[in-house]
């Protein structure tokens, strides 16, 4: 049996949109350079503390910055083929490893920068002897303001002074050295599934790091997301706390969560459990805070290979119009130091425009009295870390660090970089991690702008049966202004089910009038403040049985599978775990069934009634092709009630075919709607992105035919990036035992283009996978 095969047509055109004759390296002047040049037109790509770099095709750019005073050179002229690096250089940095790696065309700072002809060895990126990143030429933008009430003072030039909030000092306060050393030891494995020896961008320990994250902010309450960037790499992870008065003002804390080394032992305590476990902490922390503004707590993957997981981000957010007002960046801030200077200090690094906040920074973290003492400096080139691609884009942002490794004159070597000795225990006292945990709280928690904090969570619980069908609930209330939330669990404190609210009262008791007798309940009271924002944890557990008659619905987790057994009659078989009788009655279960993948079930929608087994199998008039959605529940038999479960589960029958074409498509008509077309670059006009016109009027070789599906980014320009994406719709699958994929191209290199061919499915679990990756050279024309 084959599984469907794939054919397509089209054409990859890829030399640069960014190509141009030159790479300008332009003398810095004054804190407004930024503003200066690109508002003259320069195209700068690069900034670091002494200077840009700007691309340059033709006389104009070096005649403007002639005109304006400015002093340029040539770094290089951009050959094809070249990948360009920056690299901060670290104690043990050679320049015979250097010259193993690539060109050096200049020296500045603790910088080289770098021209590898073809691909970069992976040796050079994953080296302990610098921070490495690959220059990607993207435009830089212009700054952002600082948010208002910061802007004034810092154009008038007075100290942006800090006048301790009590709601901070208290969130600053709750900070216990013994939640900061878990938050640390989860991330390296101590509380998520230790199931991991790396947690390179490409594991599966990565991936158990992020669902730890994840299941942690779940639980928090921060209603969190994954987002998918690369194809195998684990995704970025994101908890949100909606602000209250202004949720469209964005405040973010970030920290890779990927390390280094790529195999074997990889603890990376400092590199970046730290700055991870920063981001968790502040998440638990805040969690039960109401603020004025918005928090993101984003615990990013990729950075090691070159920010990509925090410039996904970053991209998202600029698509999406986000308002990021300041983004604090935790980054190997785990080490105790190396006693220079003897009570050690937090190197925080900002460009020009991020000034402001290196400030507020450092005054928050005196003012709220966190132990940590700051030194906030202009370090523009401390680029390789995930602030950075905020400050492409011209937001505000700040990175921590113990010691700055060189950058900007600041001094001190971490010595365990980048390798399986990058242990907790290597990061000597724990001490100075926790200062500098408290110093990111503060300044989040102060720039956010807290409303309120959770009340005290409230004692005395006690649940009392109170005649049939009655459990007479009370509590010792807990002052003036509050409210209280009761909730309720079926089984008993011991129960693994779902609490739902019973209701809400200003007193201290409730009557539950719903309860069934002989069903075990607990109950737990949550207080809520007057501004109805913040709401205390869940109480201890009462328990209570009464007497009456038993009307719960049985214990149900629903419907559990949705299989095509492939047969020649189309059909489904369904399966489900059983359910249990709270009323110790047998249970039968209903099957309800539409082709609309968020029915509500009823009456004329239930297909099967009062079935005994935990199976059945749907063979009733099902279409080839079609997909059904079906919910199940679980009926008592002694009282006929349902219990109320809405979990959908899918199929689609294909029948027995032993080979089908599930997509065909030449592009003769166009992109279908049904296509996705993800344009992650900027400028090009008409050759932005894929499109059938072919703007560059290509010509086609036999078998593909135009009109084709092309991204030519010759066409698109001087000055247009591509990062483009072609995507199929969804196709089912699910009968077949091999897919192959077939498809017609021709990738024409320039360059440093790269070609990728990813595959994702239910069983990568919706991760990307690459199938097919063209670079270093061109294809045949056209290539099968």
């Amino acid at each position: 049996m084959k599984w469907p095969a794939l054919a397509l047509g089209l054409i990859l055109w890829a030399p640069p949109g960014t190509a141009a004759a030159e790479i300008l390296r332009i003398e810095r002047r004054t804190v407004e350079d930024r503003a200066l040049l690109l508002s003259a037109g320069v195209q700068l790509v690069y900034e670091y503390e002494s200077g840009f770099l700007a691309l340059a095709d033709g006389a104009g750019p070096e005649d403007t910055l002639r005109r304006l005073g400015y002093d340029a050179e040539i770094l290089d002229h951009r050959e094809e083929g070249a990948t360009y690096a920056v690299a901060g250089l670290r104690d043990g940095w050679s320049p015979d490893f250097q010259r193993a790696c690539g060109e050096v065309l200049r020296f500045e700072e603790n910088l080289a920068f770098l021209r590898f002809e073809g691909d970069v060895p992976e040796e050079c990126v994953q080296s302990p002897r610098w921070f490495f990143q690959i220059l990607d030429f993207r435009p830089l933008a212009l700054p952002d303001p600082p948010p208002p009430e910061y802007a004034e003072r810092q154009r008038r030039g007075e100290p942006l002074a800090v006048t301790p909030k009590p709601l901070v000092q208290s969130l600053v306060d709750s900070l216990d050295p013994s939640t900061l050393s878990g938050a640390w030891d989860a991330v390296i494995g101590g509380r998520f599934p230790n199931t991991y020896t790396t947690r390179h961008s490409l594991s599966s320990g990565c991936q158990t790091a992020v669902q730890g994250v994840f299941d942690e902010f779940a639980e928090w309450g921060l209603s969190p997301s994954l987002q998918d960037y690369r194809a195998g790499y684990a995704p970025n992870v994101i908890g949100t706390l909606t602000g209250r008065t202004n949720p469209e003002r964005v405040y973010i804390v970030i920290g890779h969560l990927d390390d280094m080394p790529s195999s074997g032992a990889a603890p990376g305590a400092d590199d970046n459990a730290s700055g991870a476990a920063v981001v968790t902490a502040a998440a638990r922390a805040m969690a039960p805070y109401a603020f004025a503004n918005t928090v993101k707590f984003i615990a990013c993957t990729g950075e090691e290979q070159g920010l990509y997981g925090s410039a996904a981000y970053a991209d998202d957010a600029q698509a999406r119009g986000e308002q990021i007002q300041a983004v604090l960046n935790a980054d190997m801030i785990g080490w105790q130091g190396d006693g220079s200077p003897a009570a050690e200090n937090l190197d925080l690094n900002y460009n020009a425009s991020s000034q402001w906040l290196g400030l507020l920074f450092a005054d928050c973290a005196s003012a709220y009295a966190t132990g940590c003492p700051v030194d906030a400096f202009s370090c523009a080139s401390l680029t390789a870390s995930d602030h950075y691609p905020f400050w492409q884009k011209g937001w505000s942002a700040v990175c921590g660090i113990t010691d700055n490794e060189g950058y900007c004159s600041h001094a001190g070597h971490y010595p365990y970089y980048h390798t399986s000795n990058d242990t907790r225990a290597n990061c000597g006292s724990p001490g100075f991690f926790y200062s500098a945990v408290k110093a990111y709280v503060a300044t989040l928690a102060h720039l956010a702008d807290p409303l309120c904090g959770p009340p005290a969570v409230p004692t005395g619980v006690s649940a009392t049966p109170a005649g049939e069908n009655r459990v007479e609930v009370a509590w010792t209330p807990g002052g003036g202004g509050l409210t209280y939330r009761v909730l309720r669990t079926r089984g008993g404190c011991a129960s693994g089910e779902e609490a739902l609210v019973l209701g809400e009262t200003a007193s201290a008791a409730l009557t539950d009038e719903g309860a069934s007798g002989g069903v075990p309940y607990a109950y737990r009271i949550q207080a809520l403040d007057a501004t109805g924002h913040c709401l205390s944890a869940p109480s201890d557990c009462a328990e209570a049985v009464t007497t009456g008659p038993c009307t719960e619905p049985p214990s149900f987790s629903g419907l559990s599978s949705v299989v095509n057994p492939g047969e020649a009659t189309c059909s489904l078989d369904l399966s489900w775990e059983a359910a249990a009788s709270y009323c110790g009655s047998s249970v039968t279960y209903n099957v309800y069934r539409s082709t609309s993948a968020g029915f509500v079930p009823d009456a004329s929608t239930r297909i099967a009634r009062g079935i005994v087994a935990t199976a059945f199998r749907d063979a009733a008039g099902l279409a080839l092709g079609t997909t059904y959605h079906y919910v199940v529940r679980a009926v008592d038999g002694g009282t006929g009630q349902e219990d109320g479960n809405l979990l959908v589960r899918s199929g689609t029958p294909t029948g027995s075919h032993s080979s089908f074409t599930a997509l065909d498509e030449d592009f003769g008509s166009g992109i279908p709607g049904t296509w996705t077309v993800v344009d992650g670059g900027s400028g090009g006009g008409a050759a932005s992105t894929w499109t059938t016109s072919n703007p560059g009027g290509r010509n086609a070789t036999a078998p593909i035919t135009d009109p084709f599906a092309i991204v030519d980014s010759d066409e698109a320009g001087t000055g247009a990036t591509q990062d483009e994406q072609l995507i199929t719709p969804v196709l089912d699958l699910s009968a077949a035992t091999s897919v192959t994929l077939e498809f017609d191209h021709y990738f024409y290199r320039y360059e440093s283009e790269v070609c990728d061919v990813d595959v994702r499915s239910s069983r990568t679990s919706g991760a990307w996978q690459n199938v097919g990756r063209w670079t270093g050279a061109s294809t045949a024309n056209p290539e099968h």
